[in-house]
């Protein structure tokens, strides 16, 4: 059926690949085919088919939904651009281009999305080589993609800014080599998405009176002094104590944000969650975690980011009928 295509080219890190027999991968979305392919060592999804080239270009956020749900589900990180470049004509110069194509070629970059007229003959430019030594299977991906892909709001996604750079720092851990930087970086993740309350109003008018003490001492100091210093650092510490410590508002995100979805755990993980951020603080403050203390808060970094980010993007993205955890 003539009409455009939307390809979404996606490399996956971690020096993971599929397996090359399973490739091309055909599935469906909606009315629409999707399809998973390789050229070199770039993949891409491409949706078919569109009445207009605009059409087409609307589906990037929700195909990008489909890779960070590939990303949830299957724990393989990716990248993958979202800034839409169209068909180029001519070819781009000499130097990228191996052979002169036919005049009916489309040529498209290789390294970002773009819709193209179907049905045609694809001159596909990319530079991007990888070394790839571990293999995912193609139907596990489809899968994963296209339910990622069936979210109704999938554009907000790339509007909460918080949870995208949660989702990053989530990516950013799978292909992490040590694992103290892995729990530290699934443990940044999930701070990102936390917000502050603020604390009892009694110890709020505690707080003011000692601000108000430090004001006046402070005022009374030499600026360059380490004396002033020392309270111009403590004015500071004192207006961020007026809210709940990090450590509280871990607890408050896991309980709340699994309360919403309904897990029955919601109270056990939120206090995990606790125990997760106190071996954080040791880590970052000594410099060390024993052996078994390490792996705790690392298992547990990645129960509760798999989770809470599976969750919100479900709910921000308004994707219906997915799991959420495993009952």
């Amino acid at each position: 059926m003539p009409g455009y295509a939307l390809r979404m080219p996606f490399r996956m890190l971690n020096a993971t690949s599929i397996y090359d027999a399973e490739l091309p991968a055909f599935g469906t979305l909606g009315q629409r085919s999707l399809k998973i392919e390789q050229v070199g060592s770039t993949y891409a999804l491409v949706l078919e088919p569109f009445t207009t080239q605009e059409e087409a270009s609307a589906w990037i956020p929700r195909l990008w939904v489909g890779l960070v749900w590939m990303s949830l589900q299957r724990g393989i990180p990716f990248e993958a651009e979202t800034r839409f470049v169209p068909p180029v004509t001519p070819p781009f110069t000499a130097a990228e281009v191996a052979h002169q194509p036919s005049d009916s070629a489309i040529r498209i970059n290789g390294a970002f999305p773009t819709a193209y007229r179907i049905p045609g003959e694809l001159q596909i430019f990319t530079a991007e080589e990888l070394t790839s030594s571990s293999l995912a299977h193609a139907d596990a991906i489809m899968q994963s993609v296209a339910a990622g892909s069936s979210a109704k709001d999938a554009s907000r996604l790339q509007e909460d800014k918080k949870l995208q750079t949660a989702l990053e720092l989530y990516n950013s851990s799978l292909s992490e080599v040590s694992r103290e930087s892995r729990f530290l970086v699934l443990v940044m993740a999930l701070e990102t998405l936390s917000q502050g309350r603020p604390k009892h109003p009694i110890v709020q008018a505690t707080m003011d009176r000692w601000a108000a003490e430090v004001a006046e001492r402070l005022e009374a100091a030499d600026v360059l002094s380490e004396e002033g210093n020392d309270f111009e650092a403590l004015q500071r510490e004192l207006l961020f104590r007026k809210e709940s410590s990090l450590r509280s508002n871990m607890r408050d995100l896991v309980g709340s944000t699994l309360q919403e979805v309904g897990h029955p755990d919601s109270g056990t993980l939120a206090s995990d969650a606790v125990r997760m951020y106190d071996r954080r603080s040791t880590l970052v403050h000594e410099g060390f975690l024993p052996e078994a203390e390490l792996m705790a808060g690392l298992a547990t970094a990645r129960t509760l980011a798999k989770l809470i980010l599976t969750a919100k993007v479900a709910r921000v993205t308004a994707l219906e009928g997915v799991q959420i955890w495993q009952g």
